[in-house]
């Protein structure tokens, strides 16, 4: 059953979810954090990525299908711990800077 939220709600329970999301990244990082010789600057999923570039999104995508049919909590932080990764490989330096200096201007017109 779903439950309505309001903001109140969320910021609730805002730090409990950020804490399974680091709990998965932790336990994730830590499970592919093999070090690849020809690569030693790159875990495990920088190189898949490298191999792969669709590979975080097309994941994303089989946990949502599977939270879809199963419900599984797990699969919605797997998710959110994967919108990170992309952020943290699209999002971050100076693009970042970028973009958000662009929605401030939109937000001003």
């Amino acid at each position: 059953m779903l439950r309505n939220t309001n903001i109140k709600i969320k910021k609730e329970l805002f730090e409990s979810f950020c804490k399974q999301i680091e709990k998965q990244f932790t336990y994730g990082g830590t499970k592919y954090s093999a070090i690849n010789p020809l690569f030693p600057d790159k875990e495990s999923t920088d190189y898949i990525i490298d191999c792969f570039p669709e590979f975080v999104e097309a994941t994303m995508m089989k946990y949502l299908l599977r939270f879809k049919t199963q419900k599984r909590e797990e699969d919605l932080f797997k998710i959110a711990t994967y919108c990170y990764i992309l952020w943290l490989k699209y999002f971050t330096g100076k693009v970042r800077e970028d973009n958000l200096k662009i929605s401030l201007e939109k937000r001003k017109q």
